[in-house]
């Protein structure tokens, strides 16, 4: 894909955007990779955005301000599960790669639905994203 691309398992079930994109200035970092289908990863540090590291997801304390919503459908949106409220820390986004064109890194993340008081699993995640 020309713009890049977000690949991991939701609770096991294999998720592959086809189309995502990326936007980074003034310490925050935000991407976006979705379906045909209308599901959709969304991954934003709202502050604090240096690059390259590790930062960390979870809780409603120490990581408010770095999110992570799944949306399972664009249909049913109101079932969005997000990284707020999730246990402390239990996610890890990894910047591994970031040259002005295209970012790219890792991810494991824990997301958490109000509503069924469930959690979901984001593992192996991976991205390739062209910066907008």
């Amino acid at each position: 894909d020309l713009e890049g691309k977000v690949t991991c398992k939701i609770d096991g079930t294999d998720f592959e955007s086809t189309i995502a994109s990326a936007t980074i200035g003034n310490g925050v970092f935000s991407m976006q990779g979705g379906t045909n289908e209308g599901q959709t990863i969304n991954i934003t540090i709202g502050t604090g955005y240096n690059g390259v590291g590790r930062y960390s997801t979870g809780g409603v304390l120490s990581n408010i301000n770095h999110v992570v919503t799944y949306v399972p459908s664009a249909v049913n949106a109101t079932q969005s599960w997000s990284s707020f409220g999730a246990p402390e820390n239990s996610g890890e986004l990894n910047i591994t790669s970031e040259d002005g064109e295209w970012v790219e890194g890792t991810f494991s993340i824990v997301v958490f639905n109000v509503g069924s008081n469930a959690t979901k699993m984001l593992s192996e995640g991976s991205f390739r994203v062209k910066i907008n």
